[in-house]
């Protein structure tokens, strides 16, 4: 049967109107019927590849749009078009080169960056992505789909703050677009701005109120609010429009533990386990919720199971020492720790774990050097400065067993009274951050534990956080003003400094407390030192040492300033003969660094073996410790 032009336009037509009315199948006949009467027409070619793609007919689609590309090469598109049926097939590399053609024919053609941004945000090139997806927006800038992608690819790379704006820009175009609405959550919740998440989410839900996303999300946010009860409403709410999500049974089963409802959460776990026998994750937590029942044969199955599936995956390793221990199983349980620290080596539970399995063992030295890696990863952990003070008392008996009994402890580098001082001050942290924690310290407490726990081990914000309650109760509490500008220095926000260091010569000392004054006048010293007025250091350092007071740290100090800051050997040499008969490990790392800038390699070498001891037993700030790790590596 022959046919004309007027026929081709006719079955094109009606292809266009079968595919605005979604009848697809009455569409791709249609154009393929005007295909018939013109095989020429790129554009049929065109409507029929989409059509098919509508379809999910990649193959059949990749083939119309090749044919549409035969007739008229510079088609950008049919080469986006192609790109995309490429993408839909999981082709990413052919997508890609084919969202480029489009673009080399077109160069402001939106749709072609905009989908060049998402394969490229599926292969992983997210520097890339993020080209493309501004763009996009460069083209066509009320893309909100653009914005939203860009926001989170921006995420990906750890922008937070870019990304929000990118999402905050595609609601203000498009304000009931629930997924941007919902990815600006996230970004808010990975900015800790639990509020704002939440009334976000929430937001979400108003315009798509059975978003499981969304409602999974919430609870996220509740829980780590605090919001225990409101995190399981929502947990339920997404496992109500998505009854197989493991993700969130298993975090209702964390916030049903929260609250003590251990055998609803255990449920929650198992029913996450049913419908992902592989989830580690909850094999973990259903081990943990055991443990909590005290069933210990069964939360160890359940954490060997999690081990099983993620041989790395530390915290079944930690729970599974957990529950060997509370079994007497010492040994095993040491074993597990110390799986755990290998596959997560800065891990405080494991660390505190080993501590106590190896206490119990009467390994004490073992177990002191335990807790003090709790300590230096996680300060504010009570239980480890009070199972250290503890430990610290049975180290000494041992000492003074062994010195009565006429035996030469094998420690006798550690000095027996700084292990006392040690021991006491473990107790008085532990009472300290037990304080915080209830909502019962005073000002004292605060400092003390600025002083011991935080500034130590450089927690600049947790310090501050200290500090800001004492001023806030006394507001020119000096000593606290002094540490105000330490953390200050020390954050690069040296405001305050200045102004204070400008104070130091008319300050009364007499009507201080004489301890007090003693470690003002220390702390002014490195003030001083740390802006290089090395004179005015040396000036407040001897100002200390007329106090009387702990007059070992004073001349450690003018020993060191001396060396540090103008290389003066004779006076430090001389301080450090004399100190070295009652020794710290700030002074045996002074010492090794004296003698390796003097060619005594030899004494280098024995001065870091001494501190090295003091390393394990001393709470060393962490300078200190960085210190002796660089002579240690110069030495060698």
């Amino acid at each position: 049967m022959e046919t004309s032009p007027d026929d081709h336009k006719k079955w094109h037509d009606i292809g266009i109107a079968s595919y605005n009315q979604n009848q697809l199948s009455e569409a791709i006949q249609a154009y393929q019927k005007a295909i018939q009467c013109r095989p020429t027409c790129h554009k049929v070619r065109l409507d029929l590849g989409t059509a098919l793609y509508c379809k999910e007919q990649y193959d059949e689609a990749i083939e119309a749009y090749q044919k549409a590309i035969e007739i008229k090469p510079d088609y950008h598109e049919a080469w986006c078009n192609f790109g995309k049926a490429r993408y839909g097939k999981g082709q990413l590399s052919e997508a890609i080169e084919a969202y480029q053609k489009a673009i080399q024919f077109n160069p402001d053609y939106h749709e072609a960056w905009y989908n060049l941004g998402l394969a490229l945000s599926e292969k992983g090139q997210t520097d890339e992505a993020i080209e493309a997806y501004q763009k996009a927006i460069q083209f066509k800038q009320d893309s909100h789909e653009a914005l939203n992608n860009l926001g989170l690819a921006l995420s990906e790379k750890g922008q937070i703050d870019e990304a929000i704006e990118a999402y905050q820009k595609a609601i203000q175009i498009e304000p009931d677009k629930y997924k941007a609405w919902n990815n600006l959550g996230n970004a808010l919740l990975d900015k800790r701005q639990y509020d704002e998440a939440i009334k976000t989410y929430q937001k979400a839900i108003q315009f798509k109120l059975n978003y499981y996303q969304a409602w999974y999300n919430l609870g996220s946010a509740l829980y780590h609010k605090g919001q225990t009860d409101e995190a399981i409403e929502a947990y339920q709410k997404a496992i109500q429009f998505k009854q197989d999500s493991h993700e969130a049974l298993n975090n209702l089963g964390l916030a049903l533990s929260e609250k003590g409802q251990i055998d609803e959460a255990i449920e929650a776990y198992q029913k996450a386990i049913q419908i992902e026998p592989d989830k580690y994750k909850a094999w973990n937590n259903l081990g943990n919720a055991l443990l909590d029942k005290r069933q210990y044969d069964e939360a160890i199955k359940s954490c060997q199971k999690a081990i099983h599936i993620k041989l790395n995956y530390h915290k079944a390793w930690n729970n599974l020492g957990v529950a060997l221990y509370c079994k007497g199983e010492y040994n095993e349980a040491i074993e597990a720790y110390q799986k755990a620290i290998q596959f997560k080596q800065d891990y405080h539970k494991a660390w505190c774990g080993l501590g106590a399995s190896l206490y119990h063992k009467g390994q004490i030295d073992e177990a002191i050097k335990a807790y003090q890696k709790t300590i230096r990863f996680k300060p504010d952990l009570h239980e480890a400065w009070t199972n250290l003070g503890i430990a610290f008392g049975d180290f000494l008996n041992q000492i003074e067993n062994n010195r009565n009994s006429g035996q030469v402890s094998a420690y006798d580098i550690i000095n027996f009274h700084y292990i006392k001082v040690l021991r006491e001050k473990c107790n008085n942290i532990s009472l300290a951050i037990k304080a915080i924690s209830r909502n019962q310290a005073g000002i004292e407490t605060y400092l003390l534990t600025a002083k011991n726990v935080w500034l130590p081990y450089q927690k600049w914000e947790e310090a501050k956080s200290c500090i800001d309650n004492v001023l806030e109760r006394e507001p020119q509490h000096f000593e606290a003003l002094v540490i105000q500008a330490e953390i200050d220095l020390a954050t690069g926000n040296p405001t305050t400094v200045a102004a204070l260091l400008n104070e130091y010569d008319s300050l009364d000392f007499e009507s201080l407390d004489k301890q007090i004054a003693h470690d003002i006048k220390l702390r002014f010293m490195n003030l001083f030192e740390s802006i290089g007025n090395t004179d005015k250091a040396i000036e407040c350092l001897t100002s200390a040492y007329v106090d009387d007071i702990d007059r070992g740290t004073c001349e450690y100090h003018q020993a060191r300033i001396l060396w540090e800051k103008r290389r003066d050997l004779t006076k430090p040499k001389e301080i450090l003969t004399r100190l070295l008969h009652y020794p710290t490990p700030q002074i045996y790392i002074l010492d090794a660094d004296i003698a390796l800038h003097t060619g005594n390699f030899v004494r280098c070498s024995y001065s870091l073996e001494k501190a090295e001891s003091f390393i394990d037993f001393g709470l060393m700030p962490l300078k200190d410790i960085r210190k002796w790790e660089e002579l240690q590596e110069m030495c060698l």
